[in-house]
Order: structure tokens, then sequence, then C-alpha cells
């Protein structure tokens, strides 16, 4: 029995005496070396298969009388060379008389050439592949590197096109503002201003979007969340394309849900963007008709709120092919394109700012019937107390006379630019000093001690940077407030401006909201204002009993000059009852000025 299993196993087992001699082999080890098992016995080992290395291993096995195993042990055939590189598992067990001598050595072999040869092939296959990926590595690393090259000149570009664009228009917006203070009698000349500072402020706005989409492709634009006031943003949507819809002959609905809060918690400035793009698609694609804007709320668990915004048409529409690529930057529709201004970054714009604010855009068209875009944005309820209203909601006129008057110094280069801002501030009441460059600047601020500088960056002889520098680094000059005045516009150069020691940052062209806000924000001062007539809206509802005490005649007339479209015949009708019907010439009025003519026809249908 042990010979069968000795000569059947796949096991090499030899036998050796203690100078290595063969005693014993089994046919698996005879076979492996290419001999009879009667071949072995009484040569040596070494004699047959010389190998200085191992002989030392079998010795030091004799010698310590320690086993010795080792795995993978390459080794080659003298006798057939042609078998190659072969590989071993193989272990050496010290055979001892019954006083402990060894005698010899039982040597044990597995023949695992295959498996080591597969292990190589993997290894070799696996270091090419880290080859390999070292190169797309290295690839990748050039292309990354090309592309950051690409990106600082494509930053430099829109960083250079900001500046060069943005001086012209701080003129030409900035003294229209200020024209726009005068008193102005002829209507033509108001209607001239108008024009200008709308046109300017449209160059702006594609400016703004060509650096805007900048920021979103480098992950840049972040969410800012106040309360504001939603009814005032869907007025001022109102108001604010209410003249261009007139224009084109138009109608422009505002419906506002009976369920939709005042006050809510979201970021204004990209809300009013969203609807500002929508708003104005709707009036580039539409010649006939009207625009409806619908402002809905679907409630959650307080204060979670879902705000639905939807801008309806009766423009061309949009193929069903073109609706996904209009989202994208820089497209617009194939079929409209040659008929239509822009940069075709709006919708993309949109779109991006929705998904951020966590919110979802969609867009259903029928060509030659008009499109829909529907809105919904996250936001969470406000709380009156906790609504600022900003200087852009109202006209600054002048100082409170709770406030003391504060001395600024302004500091441009450009003469225009400086004399544009001086005015502006002294019109209001501030006490004002102007420099050239950074070297008139220190020498004002030791003489004089402004309480706020505005500073523009780039300046001759001595850089707004380094003029600030320097007045930040006294002890007396940390507490002067200074405001970087650029015409750049990026993000990373407000924070370098920031970072020297900058309290605040303004890009020109010059906003005067935005003068002011930053003035009272940091040195606490308050203003007095024009007065406006305060938004109420929804407005009352509409009932068949207001219309009591009105003849049958000035009914069917009222319907007559509704039916006519005619904003202007329908206003005139309507002032027939301001004297002896108040409420209900209310009523009519802010419908009629919302162009809500079906609605008050519905009412008269049931009178």
């Amino acid at each position: 029995m042990f010979d069968k299993i000795f000569n059947t196993t796949h096991l090499s087992i030899v036998y050796l005496d203690n100078q290595f001699n063969f005693i014993r082999v089994n046919k698996t080890y005879a076979n492996a070396c290419g001999y009879e098992p009667e071949f072995f016995p009484g040569k040596n080992h070494f004699a047959l298969f010389p190998h200085k290395e191992n002989e030392e291993i079998f010795r030091r096995v004799i010698e310590t009388g320690k086993s010795f195993s080792i795995y993978a042990k390459p080794f080659e055939f003298p006798n057939h060379p042609e078998w190659g590189t072969t590989y071993w598992d193989w272990t050496l067990q010290p055979v001892k008389d019954k006083d402990g001598n060894v005698e010899g050595l039982v040597f044990i072999l597995v023949d695992v050439t295959h498996s080591k040869k597969i292990e190589l092939e993997f290894k070799k296959l696996n270091e090419s592949l880290e080859e390999k990926v070292k190169d797309r590595t290295l690839e990748l690393k050039k292309a990354k590197e090309a592309a950051e090259q690409a990106n600082i000149a494509k930053s430099a570009f829109l960083s250079n096109m900001s500046h060069e664009l943005r001086t012209p228009l701080n003129i030409i917006l900035g003294y229209t503002q200020l024209m726009q203070r005068d008193v102005i009698t002829s209507e033509q000349h108001k209607k001239y201003l108008d024009t200008i500072s709308h046109s300017g402020r449209h160059l702006l706005a594609l400016i703004n979007d060509v650096l805007e989409i900048s920021k979103i492709e480098a992950n840049k634009t972040k969410i800012q969340v106040t309360t504001f006031d939603l009814y005032r943003l869907a007025k001022n949507m109102e108001l604010m394309f209410q003249a261009k819809t007139k224009q084109k002959k138009l109608q422009f609905v505002l419906d506002i849900h009976s369920n939709v809060s005042r006050f809510i918690s979201s970021d204004e400035s990209k809300l009013r963007h969203i609807l500002i793009n929508l708003l104005s698609n709707a009036v580039k694609f539409t010649e006939e008709g009207g625009i409806v804007l619908r402002v809905q709320m679907k409630k959650g668990k307080f204060p979670d709120l879902c705000l639905v915004f939807v801008v309806e048409d009766s423009g061309v529409g949009i193929e069903t092919e073109e609706i996904e690529k209009i989202l994208q930057p820089f497209v617009q529709s194939a079929k409209t394109l040659k008929n239509i201004e822009g940069t075709g970054l709006g919708l993309a714009i949109s779109k991006k700012y929705v998904e951020l604010m966590g919110g979802t855009l969609s867009v259903s068209s029928q060509v030659g019937k008009g499109s829909k875009f529907h809105v919904e944005i996250k936001c969470k309820a406000g709380k009156k107390e906790e609504y600022q209203e900003k200087a852009e909601d109202r006209k600054v006129i002048g100082i409170s006379q709770n406030s003391n008057i504060p001395k600024i110094l302004v500091v441009d280069d450009a003469d225009d630019s400086r004399f544009l801002l001086v005015n502006l501030l002294e019109t209001v009441g501030f006490e004002v000093r102007e420099a050239g460059n950074g070297l008139e600047v220190i020498d004002i601020w030791t003489s004089w001690n402004p309480h706020l500088i505005f500073m523009d960056m780039r300046m001759p002889i001595l850089d707004g940077l380094e003029a600030t520098r320097r007045i930040k680094e006294t002890e007396h000059g940390k507490d002067t407030v200074i405001i970087a005045f650029s015409a750049s516009a990026f993000e990373e150069d407000k924070a370098h401006f920031l970072k020297i020691g900058c309290d605040g940052f303004l890009s020109k062209p010059i906003i005067e909201a935005e003068v002011f806000e930053v003035i009272a924000k940091h040195l606490g001062i308050e203003y007095r204002y024009k007065e406006v007539k305060d938004v109420s809206l929804p407005i009352q509802e509409l009932n068949p009993e207001d219309f009591t005490g009105i003849s049958k005649d000035s009914l069917n007339a009222l319907r007559d000059v509704l039916m006519s479209l005619s904003s202007d015949e329908i206003s005139s009708f309507i002032k027939q009852f301001e004297s002896g019907h108040k409420q209900l010439y209310q009523k009519l009025t802010e419908l009629s000025q919302r162009f809500q003519y079906t609605v008050i026809l519905d009412v008269l249908s049931k009178t």
C-alpha cells in the first residue's frame, strides 16, 4: 500500500542520506527529471544536479536538524536545457536516528511551473498596465495643465474684456442716473434717458452673463439666502416688462395665487435673474397675444415651501427637438436665430441657478402657439421682521437727520468716473473729496481723515492695492473703511482685494443703490427716501356686488371697451368710477393695469 501511494502521488519524493546520496525516489520525481526511478540510488544529488546555493541549504538542514521550506524555487535541469526554467515548492525534512542525529533527508517537491508562469504573465501584464496608466496619467496631467493654461488665458481675456467694456459703461449708466435725479420737465427727454439706461443695462447684462457662465462652469457660484418681499419682486417684474410689452402691443398678466406668502427666504438675486431671463425670452419671441407670469406656492411642512413660477407666452414656439438644446450655453433656436439678439446664455444660466437652488425647470411648447416655462424652487417661509428693505427698492434723496455726515474720499484716475461718483454722493449730502492716484490718497487720508474711501484698484504712480496696504498697516488706518472699486467682476479679484485689507467691493459700472447700500452697511447711517406707493398684492377679489348702483348702459359700455383691448380707452373709461365708486375704481384699475380683462368680463357676466 505504501509503495502504491509513494509512486502515484503528484508529489515528488526523494530520500537522501546525510551525504546527499539518493536512497530512493518515487516515479513522479524520476519522470520530472527524465529518468527511471532505478537510475538514482547510489548517485549523489549534487553530482547530478550541481547547485551551490541549494547545496548550502541542504547542508544547513543536516547541521541544524531543522526543516526548511521554500516556494517557487527556480531550477534548470542541466540535461534538459530545452525545458528552460522550472519552478518548485519544496520542503526538506531531516530524518533522525534514535540518538537524535540526522541520518538523512526527505526531500518533497511540487512542480508549480505552470502556475508560476501564469503569475509571471500576470505580473508582466500588470507592469504593462501600470506603465500605460503612468503614461495616461502623464497625458492627463499635460491635458489638465493645458486646460488650466487655457482657463488662465480665458480668465485673462474675460477680465480684460470686462474692464474695457465696464469702464465706458460706468460713464454711460452713471451720468444717466445723475440726470434722472434732476427735475426733467420734458417727457421726451425722460424717454431718451430711460432708453439710454435700458440699453446700457442690457449691455451690462450681456457682459455679466458671459462672466456668470464662466463662474458656473468653474463651480464658483454660491447661493445667498435672505428674506425678501416676494410680492415686490413680482410687482417689479410686472413694471419692468409692461413697458416692453406695451411697446409691442402685447398683454402682460401677473397672476399671484392667494396662497402665496409675501415674505420668503431664498436667493432673491438669482430668482430675479431667472425671471428676467424667462420673461425677456417671452417678449423676444412673441409678436402678438401676450405673456403671463403666474406665481404659486406648494406648501410643505413649515417652514419648507415650494415656490412655483410659470411664464407663458403666445409666441413662435419651440421645436420639440430643440428644447434641450436651448438650455445649453451659447445656443439659440435655429429657427429664430437670425432674427433674435442675445448671447444664448440666459436660459442656460437660469437652468443652472434653478438646479443650484434645489429646483427644476421644465419647458413645454407648440410651434406657432407659444411656450410655457415651469420653475419649481425650494424655499422657506420668511418673517416680516427679518426683511430689510433695500436701497434699490427706494430712491435715496438725502441723509437722515439721525445720522452724522460722513467724509468720503473718491479715488479714480479716470476724471469722468471720479466726477460721476463725487456728484452722486454730493447730491445726497455727503462731504466728499477726490484723488487721482495712490500718492494723493495717502496725503488726503493723512490730513483729512475720511470715514470711507472708494478706491479704484488700477491707477498710475501708486495703484489702489499698494495705497490700501499702506493705509491698513497703520493703527489709525484699520478704522478707515476702504471699498475696492474696479471694472473687474471676477470673484477671485474680489477675494484678492478683501485679502489685502479692503472692507468691501463694488464693480463698475456704478449702480447708485449699491453705492448707498455699502455706505450704510459700513458706516451705519440712515437715509431719507423718496416716497413710493406700497405694494399690496394680491389685490382684493372683484365681485358682482361691487357693480351695485352702476347702470346697465355703463356695464354694457364697460364690456365693449374691455373687448377693444385698448389699454388707454379702458383706463379712461374706468376713471368715471373714481368719485362715486372708489372701491370699484381701485379694483378695476389694478386689474386693468395687469391686463386681466377676462377677470372683469367674467364678473360682469354674473351681474
